[in-house]
């Protein structure tokens, strides 16, 4: 049987109570999707995300935001889960208090791997190639910052206060930043390498997977072959193994 909520209900809950949509779920013991749908079809003006109950009341200030990201040297999601907030809610503070981004060099946390599948964002709000968010991601911050001749910190200062020339020069969209190493939050200037554009980068990043396989197998083989020698394998049985193919 299909639910059907009423137009007066769902006023009263949504608009009158301040309920939130997923309270309201819960309520009517329906799916959120089923109350944003009824919303919209008795077309009650659903309230933006930060005026919804609860985001509002969220109090960050500077000083325990920059405590947290500089000092205790916590991600922005760590932030955020220590604050009870999102992600999203932590850009925005940092938008709003003209915080950046750690600078390169210790961005990246000493771990026994190593490596990060995510790209270091940083928002700046005057970026000509901001994303909808105010987001540019760092290492090509990095980069511009040394295709105009200063330092990354002065680099976010110019963008800040929109001091660029007419000789600046931005990267533009089809130009890709590739990280040699293949960690994509390291971004030392000596670890980035700019390409024209991306078909070049996919045929880099292919030809650098091969290589990485191409190791791993010549890696176990050699493990292999050690471990027959460290047993007093006869010459002839490893000279066999050598052969083999893989």
């Amino acid at each position: 049987m299909t639910l059907k909520i009423r137009k007066g209900l769902l006023y009263d809950l949504y608009v009158r109570k301040g309920k939130t949509s997923e309270e309201i779920s819960k309520i009517l013991q329906c799916n959120k999707q089923t109350v944003l749908r009824y919303l919209h079809k008795h077309k009650i003006e659903i309230r933006p995300p930060r005026r919804r109950k609860g985001l509002g009341k969220i109090s960050i200030s500077k000083d325990l935001l920059y405590d947290l990201y500089y000092k205790q040297e916590k991600t922005q999601r760590e932030v955020a889960k220590i604050l009870g907030c999102n992600s999203k809610t932590i850009s925005r503070r940092f938008i709003e208090y003209g915080f950046h981004g750690r600078p390169p060099e210790r961005m990246r946390k000493k771990t026994s791997e190593g490596t990060s599948t995510k790209y270091v964002k940083v928002p700046v709000r005057h970026h000509p190639h901001r994303n909808y968010n105010g987001i540019v991601f760092q290492h090509r911050l990095v980069y511009e910052a040394y295709l105009n001749g200063v330092s990354y910190e002065n680099w976010l200062r110019i963008i800040d206060e929109k001091s660029w020339s007419t000789d600046t020069r931005f990267l533009q969209s089809w130009e890709i930043i590739h990280h040699k190493n293949g960690i994509r939050d390291d971004n030392r200037l000596g670890n980035l390498e700019l390409l024209p554009h991306n078909a070049q980068h996919v045929a880099l990043e292919r030809l650098l997977q091969e290589n990485r396989k191409l190791k791993a197998i010549i890696e176990s083989k050699d493990k292999i072959i050690d471990e027959l020698r460290k047993t007093n394998t006869t010459k002839k049985c490893l000279r066999q193994w050598e052969k083999t193919k893989f």
